[in-house]
């Protein structure tokens, strides 16, 4: 995640997505991984300024999102509101995968037009269903949360998922 934050001396513009009904933990370490990439290489680079622009919490509508757990993270800006980032991180969600991919259906295109431009996305846990939901996953290695492997695979037999690892790069 780390390099996804920075490149060199240049800090990219990263969204962290917070689905509904997100897994706060999820986000949140993001966040804080590229905080501190991005704070190592301004003082590495003798970067002057304010960099924490530069990665930015996003949810559907902008609205804070309530996570799985009962707390309320909130966000920076709305996924309507950004133009293309360098990097796209999706966080992982707690509940029913229909319930989840229609309440966050405003994501799908945006990762399909992502995809278009090249624009890294990294998802964890269970987030691999938004990318296999946009079809950005057919025919490539994948992995999801164990406990939902049955249910991907079922769902998207188009993928090549290889539930025993716990990273895949496609």
């Amino acid at each position: 995640i780390m390099s996804k934050c920075v490149k060199g001396s240049v800090m990219k513009n990263v969204i962290i997505y917070a689905p509904r009904h997100v897994v706060p933990m999820s986000i949140t370490l993001m966040k804080d991984l590229c905080w501190v990439a991005t704070s190592y290489a301004a003082e590495q680079n003798k970067f002057d300024g304010d960099f924490s622009g530069n990665v930015r919490m996003v949810s559907a509508d902008g609205g804070d999102v309530l996570g799985f757990s009962g707390n309320t993270i909130s966000m920076d800006t709305a996924l309507d509101d950004i133009e293309l980032p360098d990097t796209i991180l999706l966080g992982a969600f707690w509940g029913q995968i229909d319930d989840i991919l229609d309440q966050n259906s405003a994501l799908i295109p945006f990762l399909e037009q992502a995809n278009k431009h090249n624009i890294p996305i990294a998802a964890v846990s269970n987030a691999p269903f938004f990318l296999a939901e946009a079809g950005l996953l057919n025919n490539k290695v994948a992995t999801v949360y164990p406990p939902m492997t049955d249910l991907f695979q079922h769902r998207y037999p188009e993928v090549d998922l290889r539930s025993e690892r716990a990273i895949t790069d496609a």
